[in-house]
């Protein structure tokens, strides 16, 4: 039995719900037990703004995803069945992103310094 799961407990998150067939043009990874969105194959798939990087894919028509083949066997029993399939996608749960680039962050430098003097 399909773990379900109530997408109204993701209380100070935003969850989106896309058709599953524009997973396609994202690249999954796993981190444990949840599949999030590691890039985008074209510019037009992230010119939709359906989600961004490191957004989690939660769930697939309720049920709960814990891999990259669930993502994929979901899209297959969709195509047998002609079924609409939905994907839950959770915003990055993890604060707001700093889009500086590393480089340009030369704080990060003077701090690991002084504490390797520490």
């Amino acid at each position: 039995e399909p773990e379900v799961i109530d997408t109204s407990s993701f209380v100070n998150s935003q969850v989106l719900s896309v058709d599953c067939d524009w997973l396609v043009g994202v690249t999954l990874s796993e981190l444990g037990s949840e599949v999030h969105i590691a890039g985008f194959k074209d510019d037009s798939t992230r010119s939709e703004g359906f989600a961004d990087l490191f957004d989690r894919v939660v769930s697939i028509n309720g049920t709960r995803v814990h891999s990259i083949q669930d993502v994929r066997n979901a899209r297959e029993f969709a195509g047998r069945k002609g079924v609409p399939v939905i994907a839950q996608i959770e915003r990055s749960p993890y604060g707001s992103r700093n889009m500086c680039p590393a480089g340009d962050r030369g704080w990060i430098y003077l701090e690991r310094f002084c504490s390797m003097i520490k």
